[in-house]
C-alpha cells in the first residue's frame, strides 16, 4: 500500500487502526476518510510481512478474517457459504446432467 506521509499523518498514523483484525481494509478506510484517494491495481512484485508456513496457518487467517468481514453474522456467512457451492458447484454438476 503506499500512500503518502501527509495523508497518513492526516488520518492519525498506523496508530488508528492498531488492533484492527484486517489490517489493510482498516487502514484504506480511515485513508478514504480522511480525503486520501484509494485505487487497487496490481503488481508482479510483492513482499508479505506475515509468515504462513502451512496450509492450517492460511486457513485460520481466511477463516478469521471472512468471519470478521461478514460481522459476525452467521446467517451472513450461511449465505456466503451457499454462494460459494452455488457458483463453484453447480456449473460442473450441470455439466453432468446434459
Amino acid at each position: 500500500m503506499l500512500v503518502s506521509l501527509e495523508t497518513l499523518e492526516r488520518a492519525g498514523r498506523l496508530e488508528a487502526t492498531r488492533g484492527a483484525l484486517i489490517d489493510d481494509c482498516s487502514v484504506a478506510r480511515l485513508l478514504k476518510q480522511h480525503g486520501g484517494r484509494l485505487w487497487i491495481g496490481l503488481t508482479e512484485q510483492s513482499h508479505s510481512l506475515r509468515q504462513y508456513e502451512t496450509f492450517s496457518d492460511i486457513e485460520h487467517m481466511v477463516s478469521r478474517t471472512a468471519f470478521n468481514q461478514l460481522n459476525h453474522s452467521s446467517l451472513l456467512l450461511v449465505c456466503a457459504i451457499a454462494g460459494m457451492v452455488i457458483t463453484y458447484l453447480a456449473p460442473p454438476l450441470l455439466l453432468l446432467t446434459q
